[in-house]
């Protein structure tokens, strides 16, 4: 409604302005003419002014006159060029620019005395000049002028000009000068401009030309006239403007904070400066430490032989030689330093300290609970099972009760996280933000054309768009209506099947008075009505018909103006036919923005937005739900001519989330075939050709998986017993935990009793116990560690990661204890088939041609693994190499870490066909962020001035104050994000409320509202809800009637009379506490809206974040205590995580190696040096495959900590098994013992993870899901690929240098316990 005021200023101008009939000094008109083709004019006069109080009704008019006019008020002899007539129409018409201007009295005095003068000034001819008129001959009253000249003192014309430069337009959030300057903008437009747009006829209102000169040399009288500017006060109040209306009286230069700087060390990016700083000094120290240590083994050997030649040395002193073969000097050295090295090394494993004596306490008693546990089970092998089917078959019940969310809102906020507690604040005070359905329009095979514009004598041309064209709109016409007319099917619980219409469940913002729904289209510029659309307004001439305006006019007059109510160009309104503005930079995309003034008409594309009511209660969006559907089959199966749309329903994104992990399926269940087809072909080992159909283990492979699938099965029925609801994460990452886990074990379990060889008179139950009793301690030290991992990852505050490491930390459970059981019953019987030389699957069936001797050769991997690559590995230059690659993967992959990306694309959520993806690819041009509210809790007592001016920005209000400081806030966007001033409700109201307003009146009887709407201006039954000598202060009401006008103002629709009315703009956002009485009423709530900026990624979401809550901290500061104030928008609950995340990551892995560190120290004999080449092992490899998804392009968010969680679970797996190995092994010298290590655990690590693991992780590469393709795939084969080096060839040789002191055999601690005996 904002050029309200320019239509009406221009029309005074034009019943104001006289013409220059008379001497300098008298007047040149009095009285009105008219009406007549160009509307009411005033009467040409020469003579001089006239006592006004002499006049007719002229009592009355004096009164008018010094209220408003005071400037020319001189007592009862006041003479003035004005009559009652006129009197009352400067008065009346002004009351639409005093609800724009009142806010800043010194802008508001000075836009008065422009009128004021031209109209009554008694010596009007000494500043005005006619330029051309028409004069009848036989009546000169009437003539009527054509051009007039009106000469302003360009100081004077400057000072008004720049008191209303910033005056704000709160509900319209900008400036109230943007309404009246043509083509410009407040921020481009200039006291020239000003002058000119106002009197220019172009503008649709004033009936002749009116030309401002504003003179600066004075060679001709001018209008001079003191003029206050913005910061200075007037006796009205004693307020100056307020600094949101006028920068100068802000009490202090704004400052502007500034942004943080990347960390660089001379120019470089610091943190790869200190990694590569840290590397280099380590790979120095490194290789110093080598070379040292190969010079004193160089001295050491060198005085060995030294001593052997002096002493000839014989072998039987050394008593050993006639017990070997050797023959030199070399073959006697090496044992006598094999002899040096196994005395030091029993020394030290006989002579443990005191933790490593109770280490290795608790590691036999360990083993030996272990192989007594094996030996029960193989001795009742069918009650294990059937307990296990038993209790496993009873989690596994709970699936039937499985509840699965899909709702991001769940999935990626905790219920107690701020944003979530704030979301539901204001779902609870405003009601849930509503529900949007979008098309977006382009026309890529249409050109953009231009049209010829006519601006005074000026002729240019302007550029519209292809998505403006009239062949496109027309066609979006048709779109639009086909929309419209959409029925949906809704079907109630009692089946009843009732059509949905969009009338039925849109929203409607004037409600009570108007039905139309609320659809931002560039279609409601002309209320969606194609006749307004095809109206071309102009004159006939004699034979042709001449155009004034036609579309093309009134779109440029409302993408500059969207509130006005009548358009300058073809007198219509600008307002959507729903009673709101349609904003140009939501309703057009793909413009040209970057000058100083966006070229709106320039528009490639066209936004409709269809505005939906949403509930809190999802029940009730059903119906909401049945059109949307509705709705997205028709668009999906639309083709245009011309046009091409994307589009998106507020149900989209959780369907197209259902929907990506469907065509999945597939592909995970090959996956797991292929493992298991792996897993049944390499666990068997075929000892000759006629035991192959016995030595297959394919039943107990089979065996093996299921059980661990059933763990996973049970943990989801565990969970399900419990109501805590599934997740896609759970179903897609869990399982592949679970199967590297649990497969790993198998593997180890059935390769290790195939290579050992039973004692003798040992039975099976025996053997199998025992060889349970061997490994077991390091399945539980895995298990336990992952467990821990898990546990820790449930701390975290996103549900989707949490709920998965619930799921996955009980499905480890049981699979350990699954194993430990089930497993070891089934590996029990399964040796005894072979034994019995049963068939695999059929056991039945008995082969008696086959060998009777079981082969116990190791397999091929462990040979080429022990007489290859671990001698390969050992060599002294590959370690070095090793350990310097290693640790300068491990310092880029920080660096990496430290970048990584922060954020989740949404289009990897959905598959790669869907339309979403389309619409997100196009919604990046356009223009417009998401709503942005600043939410002011209750506490505030806004009846009360002090209270008001905490908040207000009006003159008199805190410098501070929130509307001051957002305004503030907006001037710098590119920092606070914030793109405009917040539209401020209670500024609005205090200004409607003012008695120089004729917005709040009521009946003289009743003392109900009397709107402006339903009632003339100068209806006789109402009356002004309040004196001017009744106001607290310049704008506050009597604390008693605040909350009784208040109604009315929320009431009260906008329109020509009174812009202010807040129905529209302000119904929901101001809460009224319940009461019986309207007075008694508090607000419990309220908000300020403004919107963001554009927001193209992740980043800009989490920085739009992170800036509104330091505002409002900011914005709670200045309410000193009364009440706290959160920012809202709809995108909070979703990266909230974000600003933690990072930080909580790290705690959590932090915490979780810390724990792998404790439990590997105690359950490893005590031994730190275990622990810590464990816990750095593990680390290393968590950071490593964080490196490596900064360099795949692969963003950190919840998913990708969930994988680290499963990472870490993984690499305790590599890592534990080979250094307890390390530990125990009897071999002499660390570099065998590793050797040994690498060659008993590494076919197992090798078979039994990295290759199971590998082949299910190949074929997701397929998936048609690029969620699947980046977290999944990338991210797995990462896991396993870093795990597997890091496990096989890291971790080996770090042991070499700096692994644990080998412990006494356990067995040899086993016969020294009394239970043993």
């Amino acid at each position: 409604m904002k050029t309200i005021v320019a239509r009406l200023i221009v029309s005074l101008i034009a019943l104001t302005i006289p013409f220059s009939l008379a001497d300098e000094g008298h007047c040149i008109w009095y009285g009105q003419c008219g009406p007549d083709a160009q509307g009411i004019v005033n009467c040409a006069y020469n003579g001089t002014a006239k006592v006004l109080r002499e006049q007719p009704n002229g009592v009355e008019a004096l009164a008018k006159l010094k209220n408003f006019c005071p400037n020319l008020y001189e007592g009862n002899d006041t003479r003035t060029c004005c009559d009652y007539n006129q009197v009352v129409a400067l008065t009346t018409q002004m009351n639409v620019p005093e609800q724009f201007f009142s806010r800043c009295p010194s802008c508001w005095y000075n836009f008065r005395d422009v009128f004021c003068t031209s109209t009554c000034h008694p010596q009007q001819s000494l500043f005005m000049d006619v330029i051309t008129m028409d004069c009848p001959k036989k009546n000169e009253r009437a003539c009527q002028l054509t051009h007039v000249d009106f000469r302003l003192d360009s100081t004077y014309a400057n000072t008004v000009y720049n008191s209303c430069l910033y005056v704000q337009f709160p509900s319209g959030q900008e400036r109230v000068l943007s309404t009246m300057c043509g083509s410009h903008t407040a921020d481009t437009c200039t006291p020239h401009d000003f002058f000119t747009y106002l009197g220019s006829t172009n503008n649709g209102f004033a009936p002749f030309q009116i030309d401002f000169k504003i003179e600066k040399n004075r060679t001709l009288p001018t209008y001079t006239q003191r003029a206050y500017r913005c910061n200075e006060s007037l006796n009205d109040c004693g307020f100056a403007c307020a600094c949101v209306d006028c920068p100068s009286a802000c009490p202090s230069p704004r400052s502007i904070p500034v942004s943080e700087l990347p960390f660089e060390i001379f120019h470089i990016d610091g943190i790869l400066f200190v990694m590569a700083c840290l590397y280099g000094a380590f790979v120095v120290i490194f290789f110093i430490v080598v070379v040292i240590s190969c010079v004193v083994k160089w001295r050491q050997e060198e005085m060995k032989e030294r001593a052997f030649a002096l002493d000839e040395v014989s072998a039987p002193t050394y008593g050993f030689v006639s017990n070997s073969h050797a023959s030199t000097k070399s073959d006697v050295r090496r044992l006598i330093d094999s002899e040096s090295r196994l005395k030091t090394e029993e020394a030290t494993s006989n002579n443990p300290g005191c933790l490593a004596r109770i280490g290795l306490v608790f590691e036999a008693k360990l083993m030996l609970f272990f192989r007594l546990w094996g030996q029960l089970c193989c001795e009742h092998p069918f009650k294990v099972i059937f307990g296990s089917i038993v209790v496993i078959g009873a989690l596994t019940c709970g699936v039937l009760r499985v509840r699965t969310t899909t709702d991001p809102v769940e999935l990626w906020s905790m219920p107690t996280s701020e944003s979530r507690l704030q979301k539901d604040y204001f779902d609870k005070h405003f009601g849930p933000f509503y529900r949007t359905e979008q098309v977006i329009v382009t026309a890529p095979n249409v050109s953009g054309s231009e049209y010829l514009v006519q601006t005074g004598t000026n002729v240019h041309t302007v550029y519209f768009g292809s998505a403006l064209q009239k062949e496109v709109l027309d066609e979006v016409f048709d779109l639009q209506d086909d929309i419209m007319n959409i029925v949906g099917n809704y079907t109630t619980d009692s089946g009843t099947v009732i059509p949905v219409g969009l009338k039925d469940i849109c929203l409607q913002l004037l409600a009570s008075d108007n039905a139309n729904c609320a659809i931002t289209s560039v279609l409601n510029y002309f209320q969606n009505n194609r006749t307004i659309f095809n109206h071309v307004r102009g004159y006939y001439a004699p034979g042709i018909f001449i155009k004034i305006a036609d579309y093309h006019d009134h779109l440029m007059y409302c993408t500059r103006d969207p509130t006005s109510v009548n358009s300058s160009y073809l007198h219509e309104s600008c307002l959507g036919n729903f009673g709101g503005p349609v904003y140009p930079n939501v309703a057009l995309g793909g413009y040209n923005d970057s000058g100083t003034l966006p070229d709106y008409v320039s528009a490639k594309m066209l936004v409709l937005t269809f505005t939906v009511n949403n509930h809190l209660d999802k029940k009730r969006n059903a119906k909401a739900e049945a059109w949307e559907a509705a709705f997205l089959d028709y668009v999906r199966s639309y083709r245009g001519n011309l046009i091409n749309i994307s589009y998106s329903a507020e149900r989209s994104v959780e369907d197209e989330i259902n929907r990506e992990s469907a065509p999945d399926i597939f592909i995970i269940s090959i996956s797991y075939f292929l493992m298991f087809i792996y897993v049944a072909f390499f666990l068997g080992r075929i000892s000759s050709p006629n035991r192959l159909l016995i030595d297959a283990s394919i039943s107990l492979a089979l065996a093996g998986v299921i059980i661990v699938l059933a763990a996973v099965a049970a943990s989801i029925g565990f969970f399900s017993y419990l109501s805590i609801p599934l997740n896609l994460i759970v179903l897609q990452v869990m399982p592949f935990l679970c199967l590297a886990v649990g497969v790993d074990n198998i593997f180890i379990l059935v390769q290790t009793l195939k290579r050992d060889v039973a004692k003798p008179g040992e039975t099976l139950e025996e053997q199998v116990g025992r060889i349970l009793g061997q490994v077991a301690p390091s399945m539980l030290l895995t298990s336990i560690s992952e467990l821990l991992a898990l546990g820790l990852g449930a701390l975290t505050p996103m549900p989707a990661v949490r709920t998965f490491s619930l799921y996955a930390a009980v499905a480890i459970v049981l699979d350990f204890l699954l194993q430990i059981t089930c497993f070891v019953a089934l590996l029990f019987l399964d040796a005894k088939r072979q034994q019995k030389k049963r068939l695999d699957i059929a056991c039945c069936v008995k082969v008696k041609s086959a060998d009777d001797v079981q082969s116990h050769e190791k397999c091929i991997v462990y040979r080429v693994i022990e007489n290859h690559y671990a001698p390969f590995l050992m060599n002294g230059v590959v370690r070095v190499v090793v350990m310097v690659f290693f640790t300068g993967l491990f310092a880029i992959s920080i660096v990496g870490m430290l970048h990584l990306h922060v954020g989740l694309n949404q289009e990897l959520l959905f598959p790669k066909d869907s339309y979403l993806r389309n619409y997100s690819n196009v919604s990046k041009y356009l223009s417009t962020g998401p709503p942005l509210y600043f939410v002011v809790k209750g506490g505030i007592d806004y009846r009360q001035p002090k209270e008001q001016n905490k908040i207000c920005g009006l003159p008199g209000c805190n410098n501070n104050s929130i509307v001051q400081q957002l305004t503030h806030y907006s001037e710098i966007k590119d920092y606070s994000t914030i793109a405009l001033p917040p539209n401020s409700w209670l500024d609005d109201y205090l200004s409607w409320v003012n008695p120089q307003s004729q917005c709040c009146r009521v009946v003289k009887d009743s003392k109900d509202f009397c709107s402006t709407s339903n009632y003339p201006l100068n209806d006789p039954n109402c009356t002004k809800c309040l004196m001017p000598n009744e106001l607290l202060t310049c704008f506050s009401p009597p604390e008693n009637q605040f909350m009784h006008f208040l109604d009315f103002f929320l009431k009260d629709n906008p329109n020509v009379h009174c812009v202010k009315g807040g129905h529209a703009a302000y119904q929901s956002a101001v809460d009224l506490g319940p009461s019986n009485e309207t007075a008694n009423q508090t607000i419990e709530a309220a908000y300020l809206m403004t919107y963001h900026t554009v927001l193209n990624n992740d980043t800009d979401y989490i920085r739009a974040l992170k800036r509104a809550r330091e505002i409002s901290q900011n914005l709670t500061e200045s309410l000193n205590g009364s009440s706290s104030v959160f920012p809202y928008s709809v995108f909070y609950v979703f990266y909230e995580q974000y600003l933690s995340l990072a930080a909580s990551a790290a705690f959590n892995l932090g915490i979780c190696a810390g724990a792998i560190f404790v439990l590997t120290f105690f359950l490893l004999g005590c031994s730190v040096m275990s622990a810590f080449t464990v816990t750095l092992t593990v680390a290393m490899i968590v950071v490593d495959v964080m490196g490596m998804m900064w360099a795949w392009g692969i963003s950190f968010n919840a998913i990708s900590v969930a994988n680290l969680v499963m990472a870490t679970g993984i690499a305790v797996e590599f890592c534990t098994h080979v250094v307890r190995a390390f530990a125990l092994s009897r071999a002499k010298g660390a570099n065998r013992r590793a050797q040994a290590a690498l060659s008993e655990m590494g076919s197992s690590l090798f078979s039994g993870i990295t290759l199971t693991k590998f082949l299910g992780i190949i074929f997701l590469v397929f998936s048609k899901s690029q969620l699947f393709e980046v977290f999944y795939f990338r991210m797995y084969l990462g896991i396993v690929v870093f795990g597997a080096t890091h496990g096989l060839i890291f971790l080996p040789v770090l042991l070499t240098y700096i692994g644990p002191s080998a412990m006494p055999s356990p067995e040899s601690v086993l016969k020294n316990l009394p239970v043993a005996k």
